[in-house]
Order: C-alpha cells, then sequence, then structure tokens
C-alpha cells in the first residue's frame, strides 16, 4: 500500500528515499519519504555538524546566510525572536559547526546546512480513516504534507474525507486509486529546517 503512495508523490522523479518506523517529533508514520536531489542528502550527511534538533538553533541556522555574515540580533530580527532567547543558544551552536564565526559577533551558516528536502508522512490504515486523518494532522506539526492510504472506504464517507484531507493539501489514495495528490504545505525555514534535521538525525542512526 505505502508504495503506491511513493510513486504518486510529486518530484519522486527527481529523487526518492523512504524509511519505515521514524521516531519523528510528532508521531510514527508508517513511512516516511524524503523527496529531492539526492546530493542534498549527501552533502549534509558528510557535514560534521550534529543533528539541530532544538528549533531556536534550527532557526539561527535557517535565518544565517551562508555568505553575507549577521549579527544574532539581525537573525533575531529576520525571525522576529526574542533576541535573549538566540543569545542564550548561539555560544553552543557556533561551538557545534552549525555557525561559523567570521568577525566578532557576526556568523554565517555552512552552505550544506540547509533542508535536505521535501518530507511527506505516508500513513497506511485499513479501516478508522477518522482517526488516521487526525494522526496524519500531527505529522503536518512537522512533514511537509500527508498521504493517507486506505484498503477501502464507505461510500458514504468519501466526500467528507476527501474534503478534509483537500483541506489540508494531503494525499489520499483508496485501493488502487489515487483521488489526491499530496502538495508541500508553506512551513517557517525555522520549522522546516528543524524537521528536515531530525530526518538527518534519524539517517545518521541508521548508517
Amino acid at each position: 500500500m505505502a508504495r503506491a503512495a511513493l510513486s504518486e508523490l510529486p518530484g519522486a522523479e527527481h529523487g526518492l528515499y523512504a524509511f519505515s518506523d521514524f521516531n519523528s517529533p510528532f508521531g510514527v508514520p508508517d513511512v516516511t519519504a524524503i523527496v529531492g536531489q539526492q546530493r542534498s542528502r549527501t552533502a549534509r550527511l558528510r557535514l560534521k555538524v550534529p543533528p539541530l534538533l532544538n528549533e531556536i538553533d534550527a532557526g539561527m541556522v535557517a535565518a544565517a546566510d551562508p555568505s553575507r555574515p549577521q549579527s544574532v540580533r539581525q537573525l533575531a530580527y529576520r525571525l522576529r525572536w526574542d533576541v535573549g532567547s538566540l543569545e542564550r543558544r548561539w555560544p553552543e551552536v557556533l561551538g557545534s559547526g552549525a555557525l561559523i564565526a567570521v568577525s566578532p559577533g557576526r556568523f554565517t551558516r555552512p552552505e550544506a546546512l540547509v533542508p535536505i528536502g521535501e518530507i511527506f508522512a505516508i500513513e497506511t490504515k485499513v479501516k478508522n480513516w477518522r482517526r488516521a486523518l487526525q494522526q496524519c494532522r500531527t505529522y503536518l506539526l512537522w512533514a511537509d504534507s500527508y498521504v493517507l492510504v486506505l484498503d477501502r472506504l464507505a461510500d458514504d464517507s468519501a466526500e467528507e474525507l476527501t474534503k478534509a484531507v483537500a483541506s489540508d493539501r494531503g494525499g489520499l489514495i483508496v485501493g488502487a486509486s489515487a483521488l489526491l495528490e499530496p502538495r508541500p504545505s508553506p512551513k517557517r525555514p525555522a520549522r522546516k529546517l528543524w524537521a528536515s534535521e531530525h530526518v538527518v538525525a534519524e539517517l545518521m542512526a541508521r548508517r
């Protein structure tokens, strides 16, 4: 069932990596898929920087530029976050190599430290579509989109579920029919990099 969902992911022809049993920040999808060029994953995994599992850390790096040095105050302004929160975290982020000091108080980030692709959570259920939908919506806290795969669906539930999944920009497969294609939802750069770094941590653990 999950294989059918993977083939329907937008952009999968340009690069796809999938694995099961990912203990994500929120929930455990049946399958997690990353769509994007393999070179992005390879470059990140080669980078000697531990995964950024703290969202403040990920936010600082997401706001940083690889070529234009910025201060902590400038990063806070871009993020619209409290500068004090960043000032408490930046020494550790700097020490990890996720930020690079180029002059006193001004930093860049490694070029390879970016999201490694679009992340899709795939949930397969034989029954109880309402519970499955609730799980999928939890995945949207970190994943770019989801695909719900059902073996069957009663006719009187089809319209309600289709409308709900469409409103989430999610994907829906029932039996052998792909009813909706998933579309990545807009995410703040900080959250997107933070989610990507959780996937990076999982990939590092599986090597």
